[in-house]
């Protein structure tokens, strides 16, 4: 069990089972939920790109990396995997994130 005082914070991974006992404070509980997805994988789905009006208003060195919201990068050469890694085995290839 992680207790906490009032006002503390605690960080656990989201798939950890977790409850709580009943708040009885006057004060709801909230939870921020974060998830990372990696840039080069791309959205689930096509998303909006980005507000012409509000990109405009940022600085360049910003407006730089506001680039395309539905790229996906395929960098089979980078530098983290192991030179016989392979790539053609079903489920790992980029044709997985196309839907049909």
């Amino acid at each position: 069990m992680v207790t906490c005082k009032a006002g503390s914070e605690t960080l656990i991974n989201q798939n950890v089972f977790h409850g709580n006992y009943p708040n009885r404070g006057p004060n709801p509980r909230e939870l921020l939920g974060i998830a990372y997805r990696p840039a080069w994988s791309g959205p689930c789905d096509t998303v909006d790109g980005w507000d012409e009006a509000r990109l405009a208003k940022l600085p360049p060195r910003v407006r730089a990396v506001m680039g395309d919201r539905n790229t996906r990068i395929w960098n089979y050469d980078g530098g983290n995997v192991q030179h016989d890694m392979r790539s053609d085995a079903e489920g790992i290839g980029p044709e997985r994130w196309v839907q049909s």
